[in-house]
């Protein structure tokens, strides 16, 4: 995996989930399999996605963080990266988080215990939502330029 996209983060992502997870295939999966998922993640490096739902505007932030070992119901997140500008956690709610192993989605409605500049603290719920995404592994992008021209202004992306 290329190292410049493995430990980018999701900006302040305001808006909805690209996928309608109400029309998918799911089922329920008992906290001890989402236990050895998130250990799973752990030992690999890799991330999830936290979802924060403002109280007042309804919009929703994303933020991508690691998860810590875990033994029992509760669990640590670390920021994957240093948060660029301050968040009011006042303000939000916390709602979900996910992850996808390519083929399959996983999302939890756990509880908040904590949150501060270094990670969040959570309570993991007894069950928890697999969905079936698709049939075919879904692969990280590299690579991805573009260039948008619009009244002149020139906008310049990298797809991560």
């Amino acid at each position: 995996m290329d190292d410049r996209h493995s430990n980018t983060q999701m900006e302040l992502f305001a808006g909805s989930s690209p996928e309608n997870q109400h029309s998918k295939e799911w089922k329920a999966i008992r906290r001890e399999r989402l236990i050895n998922s998130l250990n799973r993640i752990n030992f690999q490096n890799g991330e999830v996605i936290l979802n924060f739902r403002h109280q007042k505007y309804n919009t929703k932030i994303s933020l991508l963080a690691k998860p810590q070992p875990c033994l029992d119901h509760r669990i640590n997140f670390f920021w994957s990266k240093t948060l660029k500008q301050e968040i009011d956690f006042v303000d939000y709610a916390f709602e979900d988080f996910c992850f996808t192993d390519g083929f399959k989605s996983i999302s939890s409605p756990a509880q908040l215990i904590s949150f501060g500049k270094q990670g969040v603290t959570l309570s993991l719920p007894e069950i928890s939502v697999e969905f079936n995404l698709r049939k075919e592994r879904r692969y990280k992008s590299q690579d991805v330029y573009m260039q948008l021209i619009q009244s002149g202004f020139l906008f310049e992306a990298e797809l991560i």
